[in-house]
């Protein structure tokens, strides 16, 4: 069997259609929202489905975040090829915790979501994985400063045959993703960074091959 290389967790070039509610109260915040698409698919929105969500936060301390949210509803479209009918019966389940602090000149970032997407098409009649980023920075002088990030991507096994009784084998590349920067304020509207990214592939058997980027990055806003 071979292994689809990835599919998009969540999907954020679009504007999704639906109504959120957002709370704030001292320490405690929290959205509810019903969307027409899902978060890993934009072409959900014409299957007549609708996908609700949830997320509560607290702010227990000045410069600290944290929560967690829930995600459920149809995520095939109907313009989608080779699936029954019936695709409102096949649901994306997402769930994840954030993390946020600052302080001082150092900030930290981290989330971690797990995704399954039900499907007529494996033994198990769902795949699923779990993602995540640990991310940090440093504004160690007026004009510079230094960051770093770690990603994770960990598919779950399935059955190499539709009977279940083969092996099992994950359904996409795991990889751990290691980066660093090194950032210069030129104007108040834009910055420099030198960036090196390395992507380790744990499937070895997959014949994935790591990858390595060294970068000259330039950002301004207009």
């Amino acid at each position: 069997m071979k292994a689809a290389h990835s599919v998009p967790p969540a999907y954020d070039a679009c504007w999704p259609t639906g109504a959120s509610l957002h709370g704030d109260f001292d320490w405690v915040e929290g959205d509810i929202a019903i969307l027409q698409n899902t978060i890993s698919n934009p072409k959900a929105y014409d299957n007549s489905g609708y996908e609700g969500i949830i997320k509560l936060g607290l702010k227990p301390i000045q410069g600290l975040r944290t929560g967690a949210s829930f995600a459920y509803g149809p995520w095939i479209g109907t313009a989608e090829e080779n699936f029954p009918d019936k695709v409102l019966s096949y649901m994306q389940t997402a769930s994840g915790i954030y993390f946020e602090y600052s302080f001082g000149h150092w900030q930290f970032f981290s989330e971690v979501m797990e995704i399954e997407w039900e499907t007529p098409y494996v033994y198990e009649g769902s795949v699923s994985l779990m993602t995540g980023y640990g991310e940090f920075r440093w504004n160690m002088i007026p004009g510079w400063y230094i960051g770093g990030r770690f990603d994770f991507m960990q598919y779950d096994k399935i059955s190499t045959t539709n009977a279940g009784s083969g092996t099992k084998e994950t359904w996409g590349y795991d990889f751990n993703r290691v980066e660093m920067a090194v950032g210069y304020r030129i104007i108040r509207e834009g910055y420099m960074r030198i960036n090196y990214q390395s992507t380790l592939f744990r499937s070895k058997e997959k014949n994935a091959d790591d990858e390595n980027i060294l970068a000259l990055q330039f950002f301004f806003n207009f």
